[in-house]
């Protein structure tokens, strides 16, 4: 998976006015809101991007696809304006996740045709991305409890609901996102597949901070 940037293509729909500020669309499981707080945070201060949060209680892949198409076109999301429909998915290290990543996917194809619409996967959950910004993390974790001991080596008072995180990692995104690639290379090297159950500890959500020029714009 590759997200690509789409300003200058022509709009798809419509005619009206080209707006100047960017929409990313963030659906995250249930009530969960760690990933948004994380990118408000992040493009606070950047007046071209603003992120809004899909208010759904969905926690598998395949309904969290699809209240993520249905607020997209409710926004009427146009890829000519850099506008981004994301779903973050954590995997859990479960297999059975995987089969409903693998089912979401094929809904996000065929609503590719209105507007951008991405998954991030993060195995096994999204603070991976946080602990890359410290280390090419390839520890082995058996759960997300883990993952987040790991993380508060870095940052102690670390809390799920904390909205400041940002703030201790902002200056660290290029490093991360080096990291990222670092990981993922070596998973290929090992013979895992991307997405798959054993491919942990991983994150994409590098490819989200490339999209939107992240740190360069910051």
């Amino acid at each position: 998976m590759a997200l690509s940037n789409n300003r200058g293509k022509q709009k798809k729909r419509g005619s009206g006015r080209r707006k100047q500020t960017s929409i990313l669309l963030l659906s995250c499981e249930g009530n969960n809101k760690t990933e948004f707080n994380y990118f408000r945070g992040v493009f606070k201060d950047r007046n071209d991007i603003r992120v809004k949060h899909v208010k759904g209680n969905s926690t598998d892949p395949v309904n969290m696809v699809k209240e993520l198409i249905n607020l997209g076109n409710d926004y009427s999301l146009d890829s000519s304006n850099n506008d981004l429909a994301v779903c973050l998915i954590d995997l859990d290290q479960k297999e059975y996740k995987v089969k409903q990543l693998n089912r979401a996917v094929r809904e996000i194809n065929k609503a590719r045709v209105n507007f951008n619409i991405e998954i991030i996967v993060s195995n096994p959950c999204f603070e991976v991305w946080y602990l890359m910004h410290y280390e090419p993390c390839m520890r082995r974790f058996s759960n997300n409890s883990q993952v987040i001991t790991a993380l508060k080596e870095y940052i102690p008072d670390y809390e799920k609901t904390d909205e400041s995180v940002y703030k201790n990692l902002i200056g660290l995104i290029k490093t991360a996102i080096y990291n990222c690639k670092k990981v993922s290379d070596e998973h290929l090297n090992n013979g895992h597949s991307l997405r798959s159950k054993d491919c942990s500890p991983y994150t994409e959500v590098d490819k989200l901070m490339r999209y939107f020029n992240v740190p360069k714009n910051i």
